[in-house]
């Protein structure tokens, strides 16, 4: 059996003629907002709450006793992830990232059901969806404001049947996957949001939520910085952007090819805070040609570019990549 994950990006392909005008972007001299942004770790007393809350949801009922939260250690002592356990005979398999503060819950006997019996639909599965998030939003576990269901990302999981050739004999849906980011005053944050996993039966597979946090108050249907975070003005053009890209993208002899090109927030992944403005973000891979004439596509690469300082440099976005240890390999199957 092979399970294949579609993923769907709703984020705006790069078109001669500029960016999409779906996606939101400010006009020059328009202003725009920089925020103070943290990744912080919660305690285990919240944790437990959200997790609670969370667990309710997925399992249609209210657990008789609050989860238990326990460290996952690796053998040099990082508390890479959580482990919550709702009830011993419970299906749902619960983690909680601190460094990324983000909650993932999946119940396996959901997720099992490679064979479901019926498929209720996209148009369903995102009401169950909606229905959903509004739930977490009675229990304080987010802020339904922070969130347009417009914007919407769709993607499927499918599962596969075939034979040692490689050829598949058969395909089938499983879950319809909801991905939803926080939106600061209708720009996306990419660090922050939630996704909802609604199997094709109609019950919930699988959640993830949390984020980086924003200091941010609302006034007049407005989201204003706190902190560090001020008001600023767009001061550079897109399209002199997109010729800085085409010249910073790669080393002579390779070719961009963009996936998608947006306005959005970005925390760097190396940071816990920092003050972060909207950027125009380019996610592209490099094509070249081997010495066999074989065409080579590298892994995706992410630049930023500020749209309030023609002088400032480009951002590289890819988190740099983290060593496999031993601890992690055993968490992961935990």
């Amino acid at each position: 059996m092979i399970r294949n994950t579609a993923v769907a990006l709703s984020l705006v392909a790069l078109a001669a003629s500029g960016l999409d005008a779906q996606s939101v972007e400010p006009k020059m001299g328009e202003r725009l907002a920089s925020f103070e942004m943290m990744r912080g770790k919660r305690g285990a007393d919240e944790v437990a709450r959200r997790a609670a809350a969370v667990a309710d949801l997925l399992e249609g009922k209210r657990l008789e006793k609050p989860p238990v939260v326990k460290p996952l250690r690796s053998p040099d002592g990082a508390e890479r992830r959580w482990q919550v356990i709702s009830s011993e005979d419970s299906a749902l398999r619960i983690r909680y990232i601190p460094e990324l503060d983000e909650l993932r819950v999946l119940n396996t006997e959901v997720m099992a059901d490679t064979h479901p019996e019926k498929d209720v639909g996209q148009v369903a599965a995102l009401e169950i969806a909606k229905r959903s998030v509004a739930r977490l939003a009675a229990a304080g576990v987010i802020e339904e404001r922070h969130f347009d269901w417009k914007s919407a990302e769709v993607a499927s999981t499918w599962v596969g049947e075939g034979s040692l050739d490689g050829r598949l004999s058969q395909r089938r849906r499983t879950e319809y996957r909801i991905t939803l980011r926080r939106k600061l005053n209708g720009i996306e944050l990419a660090n922050a949001g939630l996704r909802v996993a609604v199997h094709v039966s109609g019950r919930l597979a699988g959640l993830r939520v949390g984020g980086v946090s924003v200091a941010s108050d609302v006034a007049g249907g407005q989201e204003n910085p706190k902190g560090r975070g001020q008001w600023l003005v767009r001061k550079v053009e897109t399209a002199d952007l997109e010729r800085r890209f085409q010249r910073d993208a790669g080393p002579a002899g390779t070719r961009p090819e963009v996936a998608w090109a947006r306005v959005m927030y970005v925390m760097p992944e190396s940071r816990t805070e920092a003050v972060v403005e909207p950027l125009l973000v380019f996610s592209y891979s490099l094509k070249s040609k081997a010495e066999s004439g074989e065409e080579v596509v590298s892994r995706r690469k992410v630049l930023g570019y500020s749209l309030t300082d023609p002088t400032a440099k480009a951002i590289d976005l890819v988190p740099p990549t983290r060593p496999t240890r031993e601890g992690d390999v055993k968490q992961s199957s935990s």
